[in-house]
């Protein structure tokens, strides 16, 4: 909390801050006169939070759902090729997408905290990540994956956000889409985010992997 004194706007894209306390750290901000910008925390350089907050709010967004872990997404995207959970995870790792230690990733735990933030930010609902329901891709196997191409599906690790009465509804778990769903088709260490809207129908928005220094572009 103490760097948010010294400047009167300050980015963050450090994911575990915001996710377990952006309602206090937002309210402490705007109590000295700072500008807390958090667009690089949920997709790095795709500003998925503005366009929610900004530009399709007033659409009446009714659901997100979404790729938001690109580790995980090049993970199954290797998969598909043929390659068996470890082998795709170890080259994930030796191309830099994947941390030594990818548990937060591979978990789902890193894409639950992102989708906490969407829908505190989006829904004004805060919701502690440990309480999403969370599946993550380690236990997936070719099989799998095989199963899901003869059925004319892929396997996408998805987080959603779904309103019943009004109240979000969070979730993150290993689904099959069919071939032809918008996000069927994100391959790669690639993210992308689809909102439901009561006016506009779905739209879908995605973008590669994005550097360190890409994500500073629309961090704000």
């Amino acid at each position: 909390r103490s760097t948010l004194f010294p400047y009167t706007t300050l980015f963050r894209s450090w994911l575990t801050p915001i996710a377990l306390s952006y309602r206090s750290l937002n309210g402490l901000a705007q109590k000295n006169g700072v500008g807390l910008g958090i667009e690089g925390t949920v997709m790095s350089g795709t500003p998925a939070i503005r366009v929610g907050k900004e530009l399709l709010y007033s659409a009446g967004i009714t659901a997100v759902r979404g790729i938001f872990n690109g580790t995980c997404n090049y993970i199954l995207s290797e998969m598909k090729s043929g390659r068996s959970f470890e082998e795709a995870l170890s080259l994930a790792q030796k191309l830099g997408f994947a941390e030594a230690d990818p548990t937060l990733d591979i978990s789902g735990m890193d894409t639950a905290m992102k989708i906490a933030i969407l829908s505190e930010v989006l829904f004004g609902e805060r919701i502690v990540p440990t309480e999403i329901p969370v599946t993550g891709i380690s236990d997936l196997t070719t099989e799998d994956i095989r199963e899901a191409a003869d059925q004319k599906c892929v396997r996408k690790l998805i987080g959603t956000i779904q309103t019943t009465n009004d109240r979000p509804e969070l979730s993150v778990k290993p689904v099959l889409l069919p071939f032809n769903d918008p996000l069927a088709q994100i391959n790669g260490a690639m993210n992308a985010i689809q909102f439901e809207t009561d006016f506009l129908g779905q739209v879908t928005r995605s973008e590669e992997h994005t550097s360190e220094l890409q994500s500073l572009v629309d961090i704000s």
